[in-house]
């Protein structure tokens, strides 16, 4: 089962990073995918991970292979619906202290966070296709205070 859903998980990441690169470059690939795919990609990805977690056979501890942590980040990344990041770094956070090489889960849900909360700074400023309005100060002053740093 666990196999399974990651050998789901992984193409589906797959998917939205391809998907990703057709946007970037529609001069030379003419395949689009509709405007709803990326969203119902990362709901999927969300929504398989969250049923894995929760099956005894998931294992919390160290893995040489990836399995679902790229995928999670690629989830919060890529998704236009904030909550299903949110979403994302929930489960990333309720599998600590799994390591898949050297993706940490702690460390990717912390990352998500800040990807998150820069989603929301251009939210909250209107700004579209852009993080302009999200300076790295503001950014950094924000982490800071979320994640307790230490050495401000």
């Amino acid at each position: 089962y666990v196999a399974a859903v990651t050998g789901r998980v992984n193409p589906l990441t797959a998917l939205i990073i391809l998907h990703g690169q057709l946007v970037l470059k529609p001069e030379t690939l003419t395949c689009e995918a509709s405007p709803d795919l990326i969203l119902n990609t990362c709901r999927e990805i969300v929504q398989l991970c969250k049923e894995l977690v929760a099956d005894r056979r998931f294992l919390r501890g160290f893995m040489f292979d990836l399995g679902i942590i790229p995928g999670l980040l690629c989830a919060v990344v890529s998704s236009p619906d904030i909550s299903v990041g949110k979403e994302a770094v929930g489960i990333l956070r309720s599998i600590a202290p799994r390591r898949e090489g050297t993706w940490d889960s702690v460390a990717v849900a912390q990352m998500g966070e800040g990807i998150i909360m820069m989603k929301e700074m251009q939210a909250a400023q209107g700004s579209k296709g852009s993080l302009e309005g999200a300076t790295t100060e503001t950014y950094e002053s924000q982490s800071r205070s979320s994640t307790g740093d230490l050495t401000s």
